[in-house]
């Protein structure tokens, strides 16, 4: 079952979020439809640093992820679609923020904030990994395979760290094949090796012997063809950056699944 977004209005932006970002989100308070208020990561359709960023399709490939891996069972921050609406600039702390808002009224995709989490570094860690945060790096991987998300890097993870769990973020740049013609993305590539072993995951479960087939049968036993139709009905009609954007995505997506098997034989030459 995949959950829907929760839908919030912001009334309040705070600060920007500078840390190992290229986009620098802001942290704003949002409320929901019953008044209840809530600390969110805003990311906007048209950020002012756009560099790595692909306007309404980056936060319809946010969305998507979050929402499978919620479904997979990872820990994800609580996602929404936030509004801003005329004239909650009006309040914003620079005049940077004042025109970023502007430009970005409608609907953006927000995350809770979560708090006492850090960002997770591998070096940090060393070899004292529990046995548990290796297998729960193992899915990750895995599922960044199968996104194809080259952006979880050794130095700059996109994941948080609670002491407790891993908490996958960031995914703007997972789903590339909105960038493919249609002959790449029928061939429905694998993960390519050179993103595998720069991978966060890499130096922590590589040469373990590791399956690579834990979570896809978790995929394959939880995610169906209805699921992944219910998923595009969440995203709003402003989040495409060109058209056609989001038949491509979610083509890959239906036809994944006949990459499993060769996905962790994949993983399973490279890492292990």
């Amino acid at each position: 079952m995949i959950d829907p977004p929760n839908h919030l209005t912001c009334v309040e932006v705070r600060r920007r979020v500078e840390e190992n970002s290229f986009t620098r989100p802001l942290f704003v308070r949002a409320i929901d439809g019953e008044g209840e208020e809530y600390s969110v990561i805003l990311k906007v359709r048209n950020p002012d640093s756009p560099q790595g960023h692909y306007q309404g399709t980056s936060l319809a490939c946010e969305l998507i992820c979050m929402a499978l891996a919620r479904a997979l069972g990872f820990r994800v921050p609580d996602y929404c679609v936030v509004e801003v609406r005329g004239g909650v600039e009006d309040a914003a702390p620079t005049q940077e923020i004042k025109t970023l808002l502007r430009n970005n009224r409608g609907l953006n995709f927000g995350t809770v904030y979560i708090e006492g989490c850090s960002p997770w570094v591998a070096s940090d860690e060393g070899d004292n990994l529990s046995d548990s945060v290796r297998e729960d790096l193992e899915d990750v991987l895995v599922f960044d395979s199968v996104v194809i998300n080259g952006d979880r890097k050794e130095g700059k993870s996109n994941l948080l760290w609670n002491g407790n769990d891993l908490i996958p973020i960031d995914h703007s740049l997972a789903l590339p094949v909105h960038l493919w013609g249609d002959e790449q993305i029928a061939e429905s590539p694998l993960f390519p090796e050179e993103q595998i072993q720069a991978h966060c995951a890499f130096p922590s479960i590589g040469h373990q012997g590791r399956e690579f087939s834990a979570l896809l049968e978790i995929w394959r036993n939880t995610i169906t063809d209805e699921d992944i139709t219910t998923l595009r009905t969440f995203i709003p009609g402003t989040w495409e950056r060109r058209p056609g954007d989001l038949d491509r995505i979610f083509d890959f997506l239906e036809a994944r699944g006949g990459q499993f098997d060769a996905t962790t034989q994949h993983l399973r030459r490279i890492v292990q």
